[in-house]
């Protein structure tokens, strides 16, 4: 038998029970039907992608499925964008060119997703009240830079090897469309569409759908030591964004459908951090499948290995019960219950190795979780240096300067995993500004909204939405620090800030209709 379809059976034997008892905990919330529909949406994906070796006729099945299901839909469509946005490996494919252009520019699934269901909303009327208009211009600005950098260099791989070289217009207009694509119609589309509470419910879930299943496929690779996605590059002839196998204490670190382990642990800590907002704690089968849905979430981000994420993690849950009620009663039961968890884990056969993989835990030269620490330290180190040399606009050739030369591996590569360090090599500290303003803005938004919809019960749902939001995306700029620029993050990254505006919308119109119905009745 094939070993695509050995991986497609082996996929499904994971998740068949989660796909069957999904939609009933999603009935809790009154979104069994929306989830049932996610359901046939993966399985359709799914199966047509080891099925079909062809990426253009696997697209076309799913673009007809999609266009079915979500027809006349918006905020379907942007659900159905999130379920299925974690459900293929991020390599591309090339579209050919014609006559002197070799090809137009090169696309993946996640592309496809984007055009087919959010730039049509994106491109759509103007909505009525869009109020951010500084994070806005900020964004913009910072879209602008990315594109303008590439007239200094471009790098494209020949080969196996990295090749770089002086860049042209049609290298440019490439980035210009793929970073579109990534950055500013997902804002659009989202922004513009998402407009009630009862929409962010549904987003929500669906967020938590299609990233609660890969968090499921990773806990089995572990177990297994199996990559199963890894074998889609081969049949369909993809480039990129490949699988590889990576172990830390002697354990395979999963990876499901994305390129490397860190940016499978960062999204998985995307969708914990979402789960947050469906606790209920009146509904007693609800409570026990949130609890269900929560462990899948907690072994998919130790499944991972990946530390980072371990902390952003905990950094949402922190956030978001420092932003409610009873903030120190809530924060020492958690802490009793994270000493409780370590010993437990010192306790248990192998236990151990996982407590040793804690930033700091384990202070042995010898281990490879410290060495990672200190690859990041140095990383740090020499790029302040190299920044230093271009310290306003930065450098797109910025790794080819014999400072960052140190920090090569053995693999052959420089691994930039600092989000933050990446761009102000690239872009500068003015870019880097712009970056963080971005961030920033919306966090003081988000923030000030909160502090207001605290003093009215009316708007506890609107309340606990933006706590939501609030603490993900503090989260997520933390595990920035931790992980490079690339793959399905920045989709989430820039998906999120859509949301966090469409939010900040919605609260500015929710408030004006509040104090106008207070002056209709006085008067």
């Amino acid at each position: 038998m094939p070993v695509e379809y050995r991986a497609l059976i082996f996929i499904f034997i994971i998740v068949a029970i989660p796909l069957a008892l999904f939609p009933r905990f999603a009935g809790y919330y009154s979104l069994k039907k929306e989830a049932q529909t996610w359901s046939i949406m993966w399985i359709v994906t799914t199966v047509t992608a080891f099925v079909i070796p062809n990426f253009w006729l696997f697209i076309t099945v799913v673009g007809v499925m999609l266009i079915a299901l979500t027809k006349n839909k918006p905020i379907y469509k942007i659900a159905a964008f999130f379920v299925l946005l974690p459900s293929m490996p991020t390599a591309t494919v090339f579209i050919p060119g014609f006559g002197i252009v070799n090809y137009v520019m090169s696309v993946n699934f996640q592309m496809f997703l984007t055009v087919l269901l959010l730039a049509p909303l994106a491109i759509g009327k103007k909505s009525s009240n869009r109020a951010l208009k500084t994070s806005e211009l900020l964004l913009y600005t910072f879209f602008a830079l990315t594109i303008i950098s590439q007239y200094q260099a471009t790098s494209f791989i020949h080969q196996g090897q990295v090749i770089i070289r002086d860049s042209s217009l049609t290298e440019v207009m490439r980035h210009a469309m793929s970073w579109g694509l990534i950055m500013i119609v997902p804002y659009l589309a989202i922004s513009k569409t998402v407009k009630t509470t009862n929409d962010f419910k549904i987003i929500f879930m669906a967020i938590v759908f299609g990233i609660f299943l890969q968090a499921c496929i990773g806990i089995a690779e572990t177990l297994k030591g199996w990559h199963l996605y890894r074998v889609l590059n081969i049949t369909m002839e993809m480039m990129g964004g490949t699988i590889i196998y990576l172990s830390r204490a002697d354990m395979l670190r999963a990876s499901a459908s994305f390129a490397h382990p860190i940016v499978m642990g960062l999204t998985v800590a995307f969708g914990f951090g979402t789960l947050l907002y469906f606790y209920i704690d009146k509904i007693r089968n609800a409570k026990l499948m949130y609890w269900a849905v929560l462990g899948v979430f907690v072994l998919g981000l130790v499944a991972s290995l990946s530390r980072g994420p371990w902390v952003g993690a905990a950094l949402m849950v922190l956030t978001f019960i420092y932003t409610g009620d009873k903030f120190f009663q809530k924060f020492n039961k958690l802490a009793l219950a994270g000493v409780f968890s370590l010993v437990i884990l010192s306790i248990l056969p192998g236990g151990q190795r996982i407590v040793n993989l804690i930033p700091y835990f384990d202070t042995s030269t010898e281990s490879h979780a410290v060495s990672t620490i200190s690859y990041r330290e140095r990383l740090m180190e020499q790029s302040i240096k190299v920044i230093k040399k271009n310290p306003i606009f930065g450098s797109a050739n910025y790794l080819q300067d014999p400072e960052m030369e140190k920090m090569r591996q053995g693999e052959g590569i420089i691994d930039m995993v600092n989000s933050y360090l990446a761009i102000a090599l690239e872009l500068g500290l003015f870019g880097l500004g712009i970056y963080l303003a971005i961030f920033v803005f919306i966090l003081i938004k988000v923030k000030k909204s909160l502090t207001v919809l605290a003093k009215y019960p009316d708007y506890k749902e609107m309340w606990l939405q933006g706590r939501v939001l609030f603490a993900v995306l503090v989260g997520m700029l933390f595990i920035a620090f931790t992980t490079g620029r690339g793959d399905t993050s920045n989709y989430y990254t820039w998906s999120l800030v859509g949301l966090c505006i469409a939010y900040v919308n919605m609260y500015q119109r929710e408030i004006i209709s509040y104090y106008t119905r207070r002056t209709q009745m006085a008067e």
